[in-house]
């Protein structure tokens, strides 16, 4: 046998066994969300789920430490957030934030049905509610940094303060339509939000520019 086929066979080997890997992780996951939809977060345990995926508990935990990981697992909104955000690194940074926000839209479009369902296993189970706020907290963050870095804000407290605004207008939206109460494509509604979001970037970035923190004792004075 040549080297050159020896490697191709070792390729495809690896490709198949990354295969496997991906197809028994998903499998686990639609398990999961399979029963935290039918039965609730809280009632359904690892050995419920590797039971329903066809695995062994020791299979389960190879592929996720947590319940919680199962939930979230390959629905990283922060992730997709900031790969947009990179994707669209251009001068004008109202240009960029929106079509990073238009491009964060099109993924909810594309992940409806299971967004929907995530949203409403988290809904219906209070304990969530700290992890969703981590999570939520990470996309707090990336848009801080963009606004702070694409602006040139004249403090990490005025960018907060415009990303706070800006996700503060979004985040409703984003709740009815997870909840069906908004018919139709999340992207339109991010398209009339756009002219609102532009103008509370500004003002909060004007709001933060304008309060001084002290350093000594953490108090804030306008």
């Amino acid at each position: 046998m040549s080297h050159g086929t020896d490697l191709i066979q070792r390729e495809g080997t690896t490709d198949r066994r990354a295969q496997t890997r991906l197809s028994v992780r998903r499998a686990i996951r639609d398990a999961a969300l399979e029963l935290f939809h039918e039965r609730g977060f809280d009632s359904v345990t690892t050995t419920d789920v590797a039971r329903q995926a066809g695995v062994t508990q020791r299979t389960l935990f190879r592929y996720f430490e947590t319940k919680e990981a199962l939930l979230f697992d390959g629905l990283d909104i922060h992730d997709w957030f900031a790969s947009a955000m990179r994707r669209h690194d251009v001068s004008d940074p109202y240009t960029r934030i929106r079509c990073g926000l238009e491009d964060l839209a099109d993924a909810y479009d594309a992940h409806a049905a299971i967004l929907r369902r995530h949203y409403e296993i988290i809904s219906a189970c209070p304990g969530l509610e700290q992890a969703q706020s981590r999570h939520n907290g990470l996309i707090d963050r990336e848009l801080a940094t963009v606004i702070r870095t694409s602006f040139d804000a004249p403090s990490a407290l005025a960018a907060d303060v415009a990303a706070g605004a800006v996700l503060g207008l979004m985040r409703p939206i984003i709740r009815a339509w997870l909840l069906c109460k908004l018919e139709g494509p999340m992207r339109p509604y991010a398209d009339r939000a756009w002219p609102t979001i532009a103008r509370l970037i500004d003002e909060g970035l004007a709001c933060g520019a304008g309060v001084k923190t002290s350093v000594r004792d953490g108090t804030s004075a306008s």
